[in-house]
């Protein structure tokens, strides 16, 4: 087992929670389309307040699996997003009693032969799963469309001067400075199982944008300390009700050797 990999509670959410969370509750858990991404990658959603209202005060903390010392948010949104990705593996066809793991560094490990994603916002936890076809894997990211103050943060952090006349073709300031970002972190999921580190912003780059169709590229730059190892990741986006999705799949032509 590599080092890396904190494999805990190899018990489902979905078993630990029987007889103190209703799963068939309506509202808690739904198919979406949330991402564009193709049909054969599954996606759920968990609504989150649903699921507080449903745990009416009840301790966490016995849970398994849960990030130690998490605040009653975070541990909402650890349970809603577990519990999305493995409803998500079950309806794409994984063996239902395969938990999804937390590793060293909180990210989900998928069981073996599969792969997935998971996102929060505020009042919704998000994942897809799908079949493994690669080392790398998908990403995805949910993001509220930031303001001016926050726009200008991102650029400031994120941005790499190639980028800029990218985000312009969007035209909308504060959406594309929101899509910069929740590339590169859907971008850093996507890798995680090659880079086994964090990827950081001015290591990537987005690559491509199209504002006509959403389609969006992120790749790696010559700064990167992975050299050789990381792929470029397609995908697309969409904005809707000031939420921005972003969902990314490797291109394991590109690249794709584990970091070592």
């Amino acid at each position: 087992m590599s080092t890396t990999r904190m494999l805990v509670a190899g018990t489902r959410l979905h078993l630990a929670l029987a007889g103190r969370l209703p799963l068939d509750a309506p509202g808690l858990l739904a198919s979406t389309r949330a991402f564009p991404l193709g049909p054969d990658r599954v996606q759920v959603v968990t609504d989150l307040r649903r699921l507080e209202d449903l745990f009416d005060g009840q301790c966490l903390d016995d849970l398994p699996g849960l990030p130690s010392r998490a605040s009653r948010r975070r541990q909402i949104e650890f349970i809603g997003g577990r519990l999305a990705a493995e409803r998500a593996l079950a309806r794409a066809g994984a063996n239902p009693e395969a938990p999804v793991a937390r590793g060293s560094r909180g990210q989900p490990e998928w069981p073996a032969g599969w792969t997935g994603s998971i996102s929060h916002t505020a009042s919704h936890a998000y994942a897809v799963a799908t079949r493994a076809s690669g080392p790398a894997g998908i990403g995805i990211d949910a993001e509220v469309v930031v303001d001016s103050r926050t726009r200008a943060d991102i650029l400031s952090i994120c941005a790499v001067a190639e980028e800029l006349p990218r985000l312009e073709r969007l035209g909308r300031e504060n959406e594309a400075a929101t899509l910069l970002f929740s590339a590169k972190e859907a971008y850093y999921k996507c890798v995680f199982p090659l880079a086994r580190d964090f990827v950081e912003f001015d290591e990537v780059v987005l690559a491509e944008l199209d504002p006509a169709t959403g389609r969006v590229a992120v790749e790696p730059t010559p700064r990167t300390r992975f050299d050789g190892v990381l792929p470029r990741a397609r995908g697309a986006f969409r904005i809707q009700a000031g939420i921005l999705f972003v969902g990314l799949v490797a291109d394991p032509s590109t690249g794709g050797a584990e970091y070592a």
